[in-house]
């Protein structure tokens, strides 16, 4: 049995299919748009991946420094590895950290 996730608002169902053209059209309005709608916590299903959108600036600093080791590359940015190398975008972990200090 798969551990239940966590409650966060977004776009489900049809919704998500209704929601992807105006991504597509206008990414910064769309990201401005569902924060008005869901508050700093949100999430969108595009193809088989479900990415959450963070918004509140003292969320994305503890993710970003304080739980890092937490958080994986979408399915993209790692098939970039093969024609780009492990470099900041793609690298992971230790990687990172290490192309980040320099």
């Amino acid at each position: 049995m798969r551990p239940r996730a966590p409650s966060i608002p977004g776009y489900h169902g049809l919704a998500t299919l209704m929601a992807f053209p105006r991504l597509a059209a206008d990414p910064l309005g769309f990201f401005t748009q569902t924060r008005a709608a869901f508050g700093d916590l949100a999430w969108i299903r595009i193809g088989r991946e479900r990415i959450v959108l963070v918004s509140d600036p003292v969320l994305v600093e503890e993710l970003l420094w304080t739980k890092h080791e937490l958080l994986r590359k979408d399915n993209v940015t790692q098939r970039l590895r093969l024609a780009r190398g492990n470099g900041l975008l793609t690298a992971e972990g230790p990687g990172w950290k290490a192309h980040r200090r320099r």
